[in-house]
């Protein structure tokens, strides 16, 4: 199953297969020709941006000019999926690139698409496995014929799983490390930056997951580190979250428990 998939990427084949969130559609990301089948297949707009998964965050540097160091801590202690927005990438299909040149890339700390990743010896595109603007499939069952019959190749592995899984949270850093969140997963439910309806759409419409990440929404997002040393040794990163209409909420988007 795992060969036969990364045969397909090699030769400029998408495929259909789980991720460390939804299933998703994913071909080479260098390859544009299979980047833009993928775009046909969603019925997707080429300007909407797609993400990436990576199987080590050693390997980030080969496809991002400057990476923000806030980045590495953010990366280090997630314990949720979280895709990454990165200014300046490179080495990556140019369809694959928002206008101002930023990708998304996640880390997976799932086994099948790091085993993936590394059979491949670069990225894969990650993207929900729905025709765009349509409801994400939260299992394999739940996948339209139109997008099965579109690939080339359909992994075999976790179909029968049933667990409704989550859109990764987003967040966008900048160089000197500004950040925007884009979409929070949280408790089982999806949060999206933006007031704009084409955007909002866009950005988690497709319920968010590996979809539209063009940078969008007015979330103004201040960022407060802290340490909490309770009595199970719990780090929290926490966010201070200023929403448009001016109302205030504290967001503890990712911890780290450090034993």
């Amino acid at each position: 199953d795992l060969q036969q998939a990364a045969e397909t990427l090699r030769k400029g084949g998408i495929i259909l297969y789980p991720t460390d969130t939804v299933w998703g559609i994913g071909c080479d990301a260098r390859q544009e020709d299979a980047v833009k089948k993928i775009f046909a297949l969603k019925q997707r707009e080429d300007s909407k941006s797609m993400l990436c998964l990576l199987d080590s965050p050693a390997k980030l540097q080969g496809y991002i000019e400057e990476i923000p160091d806030m980045a590495w801590d953010l990366i280090e202690l997630a314990t949720r999926p979280l895709t990454i927005i990165y200014p300046g990438a490179k080495n990556v299909a140019p369809s694959l690139l928002a206008e101002d040149g930023s990708l998304g890339i996640r880390i997976t700390q799932e086994k099948f698409t790091q085993a993936l990743c590394n059979a491949i010896h670069g990225p894969i595109v990650s993207t929900s496995a729905n025709i765009s603007g349509e409801p994400t499939a939260r299992f394999f069952a739940e996948i339209s014929d139109t997008i099965l019959s579109g690939v080339d190749y359909v992994v075999r592995y976790r179909r029968e799983d049933t667990t409704p899984h989550q859109p990764s949270s987003i967040i966008k850093l900048g160089v000197h490390n500004e950040i925007k969140i884009i979409q929070a997963s949280l408790n089982g439910e999806t949060t999206s930056g933006g007031t704009d309806g084409d955007n909002s759409g866009d950005n988690s419409g497709d319920n968010g997951e590996d979809s539209d990440i063009e940078a969008s929404g007015d979330l103004e997002v201040e960022i407060k580190k802290s340490n909490y040393w309770g009595s199970e040794g719990a780090y929290y990163l926490q966010f201070e979250v200023t929403i448009t209409n001016n109302s205030n909420f504290n967001l503890n988007l990712l911890y780290h428990t450090i034993n």
